[in-house]
């Protein structure tokens, strides 16, 4: 024993499938204890072994809304929202998002409160957004503001799990996942029993996702699973051929690459066998360096979440613009309305007229003629009187623009 002692007035004692009641249990030990009830939380993190439920999810969802709450009605610029949203989410969110599958439920909620704050300012429905938040959630590069979608950021973190277990970290959650959960079937062929907890199905749900991504490279050939793990070219081999080549070579089902590296042929070889073998790389296992695995979507072979969310996405075509909006030396507000621009989602009169056929289109500057984005940026006269001083300054005649061939 430590030399720790147990605190027992600021102890809770829980009791489950014990016929007397609770209390009187504990007047029978003599514990001071007083009678919690379930369920409780650890470091903020809800301990329930139940499908996961809005309300357990609360207090994020609060600190959000709380969080965003102190902003409103501020007069923040769009950038000013965007950098708190971009805050609000990395310090509160990442922690949960850690550890808890979020329910899609939680996750629409905080992001309509992000959407709501981001282009309203004020709380309330997400009404009048300017631009899809798919849109928004894509990086800069792709024409978005680089807003981490909540869903794929949740799985990016998650998966980390899997990486731990598939890279064999030992440490105290990997040895009870293996002891009580996996016991003796391999991480990639455990089934989904119908009595494991929501945190632990919802993480096998993601192995699909995983397993492309991570490379057993061979070394002692003690831990690396023949049939299961991602070693051979042609990839797991019960991903490619049916499990009658487990049965055609007489080998176990948990068998390792040590059965077939070192040579040592199986007890019969069909065809798929002699594909398996003809196809396999020359090894030279070094008998000191053990199995490892391999975080493919990282340079140098270990998991990071970034590189874990890049192979979440699918990729969307390269805007070249979008280093004429974001540079170093930009002004984060003249950036945000630049980008809103190039997507024409300002609120200029032609736009605000398809709504209210009764608004005014002539510009607001020169008010003669209709007001949209081309005229605003380069055909009213004061563009062109703004545009033909810049240009003299930099010693160059100005020769007009069109605002098509400008965002093209």
């Amino acid at each position: 024993m430590g030399s720790l002692l147990v605190s027992f007035p600021e102890r809770e004692a829980f009791t489950k499938g014990i016929p007397c009641p609770p209390t009187s249990l504990l007047l029978l030990w003599n514990f001071p204890h007083t009678v919690g009830s379930l369920p409780i939380g650890y470091l903020g993190i809800p301990i329930i072994s139940s499908r996961l439920r809005l309300r357990d999810c609360s207090p994020p969802v609060d600190r959000v809304s709380g969080r965003l709450a102190s902003w409103l009605n501020r007069g923040l610029s769009y950038a000013g929202r965007l950098q708190l949203i971009v805050s609000v989410w990395t310090s509160l969110q990442v922690f949960w998002a850690s550890y808890l599958c979020l329910l899609k439920k939680v996750l629409n909620v905080i992001e309509q409160k992000f959407r709501t704050f981001l282009w309203r300012g004020i709380e309330g429905d997400s009404k009048g957004e300017k631009i899809y938040w798919s849109d928004v959630c894509l990086p800069k590069k792709e024409g978005g503001l680089g807003i981490e979608d909540l869903s794929s950021w949740n799985k990016a973190l998650m998966i980390r799990h899997i990486w731990i277990l598939s890279y064999g970290i030992n440490n105290l959650w990997f040895s009870w996942i293996k002891a009580y959960h996996l016991k003796d079937s391999n991480l990639w062929e455990a089934k989904t029993p119908c009595t494991c907890s929501w945190n632990w199905r919802k993480l096998l749900y993601l192995r699909p996702l995983v397993r492309p991504l991570i490379q057993h490279y061979i070394g002692n050939n003690s831990i690396t699973s023949l049939w299961f793990d991602n070693w051979h070219p042609d990839g797991p081999l019960l991903s490619k051929w049916s499990p009658r080549v487990v049965y055609d070579s007489g080998l176990p089902i948990h068998a390792t690459v040590s059965s077939i590296v070192h040579g040592d042929s199986p007890a019969a070889m069909s065809i798929d066998l002699f594909e398996i073998r003809s196809r396999m790389p020359s090894y030279n296992p070094n008998s000191n360096v053990n199995d490892r695995a391999r975080w493919l979507p990282s340079s140098n072979g270990t998991y990071f979440a970034s590189s874990a969310l890049a192979s979440l996405r699918t990729p969307h075509p390269f805007v070249p613009l979008f280093k004429l909006v974001w540079f170093p030396q930009d002004i984060p507000r003249m950036s945000f309305i630049l980008w809103v621009a190039i997507r024409g989602r300002l609120s200029t009169r032609d736009r605000i007229h398809k709504y209210n056929p009764t608004a005014v289109t002539t510009c607001v500057l020169c008010n003669t003629h209709p007001e949209s984005h081309a005229h605003l940026f380069f055909e009213c006269l004061f563009s062109r009187a703004i545009w033909t001083q810049l240009m003299n300054i930099c010693g160059s005649p100005w020769n007009g623009l069109c605002w098509n061939s400008f965002i093209d």
